[in-house]
């Protein structure tokens, strides 16, 4: 749904820039969804780039095996290495199918609004929030 959502430019299907920005995103849904009292569906677990979900790309990876999700990998002088995630057509009708059932229709509208609250910050501000709301979940050094 997060991805489905739509973002900066208010379209359906706008992909998610950079593995970050998707790991920040989806927490604060995650947040938001736990705030109205909906099911939680991700860990997140303290890390020195705040909080981390492995089982997003465990997800991700196999959603991309069964060509509903697509990763996208750049490589721009200004901006180096960066990856998109998109949902492919298949993905897209399944959301849209699963965005009209009546037990869905709430969860997407907390994520869609999550998505178009941060989708624009910029990636640093983005991350900073994060980590200033959230401090529990952030690591003062890194792991040795």
């Amino acid at each position: 749904m997060l991805l489905y959502a739509p973002g900066q430019t208010r379209k359906k299907n706008e992909p998610v820039v950079g593995r970050t920005r998707l790991q920040k995103e989806l927490f604060l849904a995650q947040k938001a969804l736990i705030d109205k009292k909906i099911r939680r569906l991700y860990e997140f677990m303290p890390y020195y780039y705040g909080p981390f979900s492995r089982q997003l790309y465990v997800d991700l990876s196999w959603l991309q095996t069964e060509a509903v999700v697509e990763e996208r990998t750049f490589i721009e002088d200004d901006k180096g290495m960066y990856r998109e995630f998109l949902l492919t057509a298949k993905g897209v009708a399944e959301t849209e199918a699963l965005v009209t059932q009546d037990d869905m229709r709430e969860i997407y509208e907390v994520v869609k609004s999550v998505k178009q609250q941060y989708n624009d910050m910029p990636l640093a501000s983005l991350v900073d929030y994060t980590h200033k709301t959230w401090p529990d979940y952030v690591i003062s050094s890194p792991m040795r």
